[in-house]
């Protein structure tokens, strides 16, 4: 698989020192995101779908780094962060192309895009197969009649 060069993580060696603990920060970022990027196989994505894919990861890697104690808005609801944590560990390639998929047919403004992305993420893992058959059976019903 062709690693995709995220331009965000800049080698450890350029990587300003204002702090230790900055700079600490900034490799964990950077690290949590080469593995999302891996989990959600950016490499295979389409050239068209490939920035919005790196945005959903940046935004995975994001959760995956907040205190797993804290809350996050997910649907309206503040959820558990670890709950969400582990919710996103299961997203995949194709849940990713969902998303992609779903967001792209929305024809309103979305105000709030991080956290509405964060929903559409989350849902994914619970929508994924209904999704799909729901489409599927809509395809074919006129078929059928």
């Amino acid at each position: 698989m062709e690693k995709v060069k995220n331009s965000l993580c800049p080698s450890r060696e350029n990587i300003p020192s204002f702090s230790r603990e900055t700079k600490a920060r900034r490799v964990g970022l950077c690290e949590v995101l080469e593995k999302t990027e891996l989990q959600i196989e950016l490499a295979c994505f389409p050239e068209r779908d490939r920035p919005f894919a790196k945005e959903l990861a940046l935004i995975i890697a994001d959760v995956a780094l907040l205190p797993p104690t804290a809350n996050i808005r997910i649907d309206g609801i503040q959820q558990p962060t670890l709950y969400v944590q582990e919710i996103y560990a299961r997203l995949t390639h194709e849940h990713i192309a969902l998303v992609i998929e779903k967001f792209k047919k929305v024809d309103f403004e979305i105000k709030f895009k991080k956290t509405y992305i964060r929903t559409l993420l989350f849902n994914s893992v619970f929508e994924f197969e209904s999704t799909w058959e729901n489409e599927l059976h809509a395809f074919f019903s006129p078929l059928e009649g």
